[in-house]
């Protein structure tokens, strides 16, 4: 398969480091491929054609100079390609090394016991940094190889990592959810928002032990609305169901309501 190229040559004035630098940034975000110095290649394409105008504007607007080609390589494409892959090359084995990272975090933190959503809420963040940055790589992998795969199936290692762990953290912190992954994410959600403790009450509702709510997007009623008097609110699920009709007899997570009867009556032991 023969290939067009868009090719882009700028020069900006040696005074004008820091757009020279912001040039450099929004080039190699869009993964494009250096050259020489102030020349750089991508596939063409409409979405580059447009970047590569909206640059040339730029660098105009900096009192620079700019050219942009269009057309094909003589000899073949293998060495422009072998070029754009040894560049994806290098990110996805910084990505494979942060997540290696990530992974033995997991263990660590397991390893300790350290089932607490702290541990959990960081691990999370750092699980997300890596979905986001794999999004990133992936958009400008143009021509794929191997390793466009072998880095899917690391954040999905990644990700069943933080799912053991997560469920380890809610079992810990007496939010057992029966494996529902909905209902897990809520529970550690309404912990990130300041509700240490979440259980279910024999009525089938969702309670939490801090008073005082007031978000109302996620928190309805009041602290005495549930029996115990200080056990806290009742709790919707996202999607502005009732705790009461997922944990209905009929619902897989009856288990976990039968298990928690004594949420409200004996909440002093929270």
């Amino acid at each position: 398969m023969v290939h067009r190229w868009l090719l882009f040559l700028g020069h900006l004035p040696a005074t004008s480091s820091s757009a020279r630098v912001a040039l450099w940034q929004r080039l190699r975000a869009a993964g494009a491929a250096s050259l020489e110095h102030g020349t750089w290649v991508l596939p063409e394409s409409d979405a580059h054609a447009a970047l590569f105008a909206d640059l040339a504007e730029t660098v105009r607007e900096q009192g620079g100079s700019v050219s942009i080609f269009t057309g094909n390589v003589v000899g073949g494409d293998d060495g422009a390609i072998a070029r754009f892959r040894a560049d994806r090359a290098r990110e996805y084995d910084e990505f494979h090394t942060r997540a290696d990272a990530l992974l033995a975090e997991i263990a660590k933190e397991t390893a300790a016991g350290k089932f607490m959503f702290a541990e959990l809420e960081e691990i999370e963040d750092d699980f997300d940094k890596q979905r986001a940055w794999l999004a990133k790589i992936d958009a400008r992998d143009f021509f794929k190889d191997q390793r466009s795969e072998q880095a899917k199936l690391k954040l999905a290692e990644c990700g069943e990592g933080l799912k053991v762990f997560s469920r380890s953290v809610c079992e810990n912190e007496g939010a057992a959810s029966d494996g529902n992954e909905d209902l897990e994410r809520f529970l550690t959600s309404l912990n990130r928002r300041g509700f240490p403790s979440c259980r279910f009450s024999d009525s089938g509702f969702l309670l939490v032990q801090e008073a005082g709510m007031d978000d109302a997007s996620i928190v309805s009623g009041s602290s005495g609305a549930s029996r115990g008097g200080d056990c806290g609110g009742l709790v919707p699920p996202p999607g502005g169901r009732s705790v009461r009709r997922q944990c209905g007899e009929r619902d897989p997570l009856a288990a976990a309501r039968r298990r928690a009867r004594h949420t409200c009556s004996k909440a002093a032991g929270w």
